[in-house]
């Protein structure tokens, strides 16, 4: 299961404190719980592919996340943060399917609103 299309901006790549390496902090909307609508979770570098387009060509400020290989996007869970809106933070455990929906759900809304602007004016 794959995040397609998450802007380069949500993308943050930290050095491990121990000094074995990297770790990628991906955030996304869609979630309700968070005062932002936004929430974040780490995966290693192998995680993070490059995006491409249906010709195969990279698309620039783009990269596409590895959630979960396929069978295991029920199971395969994540510690998920996000801000209270008072300077605290909370955490939320989230498998691949439920980020993949919240996304996807956030996704559409904008869509939405989108369109309802548009026709507004």
């Amino acid at each position: 299961m794959l995040l397609m299309y998450v802007q380069n901006s949500l993308i943050h790549i930290y050095d491990r404190k121990d000094g074995k390496g990297q770790v990628v902090n991906v955030s996304f909307g869609g979630l309700t719980q968070s005062s932002t609508g936004f929430g974040s979770f780490a995966v290693n570098p192998a995680q993070v592919l490059e995006q491409k387009d249906k010709s195969g060509a990279t698309v620039d400020g783009y990269k596409a996340i590895v959630l979960a290989k396929p069978g295991t996007e029920d199971t395969r869970a994540y510690d998920v943060s996000y801000p209270n809106g008072d300077g605290t933070y909370g955490v939320v455990k989230m498998t691949a399917r439920q980020i993949h929906a919240a996304r996807k759900a956030a996704y559409k809304a904008w869509k939405a609103e989108q369109a309802t602007e548009v026709a507004a004016e």
